[in-house]
Parts: C-alpha cells; structure tokens; sequence
C-alpha cells in the first residue's frame, strides 16, 4: 500500500539520518562534557557535587555522565549517549506523532528531527556539541508527553501520569527552567480535557519522586547547603 511504502521511506531515512552520526563517535568530547566528565568520575568515588567538584549545572548531567563513563570510560561515550539518545527521541516523537496526528505526522517529525539535531550544525571550538543538559531533556519530555497521551486511552491512567510527572522531574533536575514543560503538559491535559484533580495531583507526585531522591541523597551527604549556594 502507498501508505506503508512512504512509512519505509521515512524510516530508511531516518536511518540514514542516524548513520551519518557514526563518525562523531571517534571525535574526542568537548570543554562541557569534559567538566560533566570529571564530576561524573568524581561521582563515582563517592564525591558530591558543589562540595567536592563544582559546576553550575544542575546534578541530574554529572550522575548521567557518571554512569556514562561507568558503561564507557572513554571520550566515545559522549558521541554514544548523544547517538542512542538521539535514535529513542526519534522513537519516541514516532509513536506521540501517530498518537495525537494524521499517520505521517510522527514519522515526519522524527525525520525532521534528526536532520535539525544533527551535531554537525552545532560547535564549540571546533568540537560537536553534544550529550548536553538539553539532549537529556528532551528525551525525558517527549517520553513524558508520550505517557500523557496514552492517558486518554489507558485503563490506568494514573500510572500514566505519574509515569510523565517523574519525567518532568527528572528534566528539572537536569536543568531548573525545564519546569515550564511541565505547564505545556497540564496545558495538553486541559486541551484533551483530562485535566483533574487526579491527574495533578499523581503528576505532582511523580515529578517530586526524583526532586526529592537529588535532595536526599545531598542530605545524607551533608551538601545541602552547596547544592543552594
């Protein structure tokens, strides 16, 4: 069927799409990922963040690049993450695409956003940006805009919602200001007219899950107080 042979087309495009990244995967990691790097091993020997390495950046991108260099202790491991990440975004924007729109709607999207978030077009001294704050964010919000999706149809939507809040929260960890994706997810709710007491209340739940994990576990540490300074 013509529907079915544009839906290959685009996904052996997006394919292509994806291959044209292998070659980053040889190219060492930039200034930023070498500071989230250096936390990130700092991590791994029972450091805490702001007490013992500092960084501006929230703690959610130094314990991802911990267990980064946990699974990959080499520079590749940056091209890595921003590869796979990149390839479950695509994923993820196919199946929200097919959810909410006409049935090319997610296979172009996904198309569209692997030609635009080509590291290729974005350098720092000459270096690919890539596995930043931002890349993280973006898989954790389109993942939770996924879950709010499936709410509509779901028997159990509270799982849904509180699947999509800890999502939110853990975009929030990685970068403060993320929290206003979490208006654009109540805002899809009010659109779809699911927006109860219920599902703000599960969803808050959910995005504190992880806020308060970050908070513990700086308690524990005794780094509170370098985590608000």
């Amino acid at each position: 069927r013509p529907a079915d042979m544009i839906n290959r087309v685009l996904l052996a495009l997006a394919c292509v799409l994806l291959a044209v990244r292998l070659p980053s995967l040889v190219q060492p990691m930039g200034a930023d990922q070498g500071l989230y790097a250096y936390i990130g091993e700092r991590i791994r020997s029972g450091a805490v963040p702001y007490r013992d390495a500092w960084d501006q950046k929230p703690p959610a991108i130094h314990v991802t690049y911990a267990v980064m260099r946990a699974v990959l202790p080499r520079d590749a491991a940056v091209p890595a993450a921003d590869l796979m990440v990149a390839a479950l975004i695509a994923i993820l924007l196919w199946q929200l695409g097919g959810a909410l729109g006409a049935p090319f709607v997610g296979p172009w999207a996904a198309v569209v956003f692997l030609f635009l978030s080509n590291p290729a077009f974005a350098r720092l001294g000459g270096v690919s940006v890539r596995a930043q704050c931002e890349t993280f964010i973006a898989v954790a919000v389109t993942a939770a805009f996924v879950c709010l999706a499936r709410s509509r149809k779901s028997r159990k939507p509270t799982a849904m919602y509180l699947i999509a809040g800890a999502l939110f929260g853990i975009a929030f960890a990685f970068k403060y200001n993320a929290i206003a994706y979490v208006l654009a997810g109540l805002f899809a709710l009010l659109v779809w007219r699911r927006l109860t007491v219920r599902s703000i209340l599960w969803m808050g739940v959910g995005f504190l899950a992880p806020v308060a994990l970050f908070a513990l576990w700086f308690a524990i540490a005794h780094g509170l107080g370098d985590l608000y300074d």
